[in-house]
C-alpha cells in the first residue's frame, strides 16, 4: 500500500453562518483588545501625570516602606497582566480571522484554544483576586472588632 502526502494546508469546513460568527467574535476581541490597550496606556499616563503634578507628595513617597513598595508591586503587576491578557486577545483576533481569510482549521483551532486559555486564565485570576478581597474583609472585621 503507497501513501502520499498532502502538502496543503488544512482546508476549514464551515458554513456562511458559522464563517459570519467566527468573523464578528474576532471583529469584538480585537476591538475589546485594542481598547483595553488604550485605557491601559492611560492608565500609565494619569499615573505619571499624578506624580508630577504632586511633588510635594512624591517627594515623601519613599520607596523603601514597606506599603508604599506594595503599592507600586501591585500597580505594576496589575499593569503587566493587563497587557499580557490584551496581546493574548489580539492573538486570539489575529489567528481567527487568518483561519477565516486563508480558510485554515488549523489557524482557526489555535485562535480559540487561546480564546479557552485566556477564559481559563481570566477565570482563575478572578477566583484569586475574590479570594484576597474576602480575606481582607475578614481581617479588617476582626481587627476592627479586637483593636477598640
Amino acid at each position: 500500500m503507497e501513501t502520499t502526502t498532502n502538502n496543503r494546508a488544512p482546508h476549514l469546513n464551515l458554513d456562511a453562518t458559522s464563517k459570519s460568527e467566527f468573523a464578528a467574535v474576532a471583529k469584538w476581541i480585537n476591538f475589546n483588545a485594542i481598547a483595553a490597550l488604550v485605557l491601559l496606556g492611560i492608565t500609565v499616563l494619569s499615573i505619571i501625570i499624578i506624580f508630577l503634578k504632586l511633588g510635594v507628595f512624591v517627594s515623601q513617597f519613599d520607596p523603601l516602606e514597606a506599603h508604599s513598595t506594595g503599592i507600586m508591586i501591585g500597580v505594576m503587576i496589575r499593569l503587566t497582566a493587563s497587557l499580557l491578557l490584551n496581546c493574548l486577545l489580539l492573538a486570539v483576533a489575529v489567528n481567527i480571522k487568518k483561519g477565516l481569510l486563508f480558510t485554515d482549521q488549523a489557524q482557526l483551532s489555535q485562535g480559540v484554544k487561546r480564546l479557552a486559555f485566556y477564559f481559563k486564565l481570566t477565570g482563575l485570576i478572578s477566583i484569586i483576586v475574590l479570594i484576597l478581597v474576602i480575606l481582607g474583609l475578614l481581617a479588617l472585621t476582626f481587627l476592627s472588632r479586637y483593636a477598640f
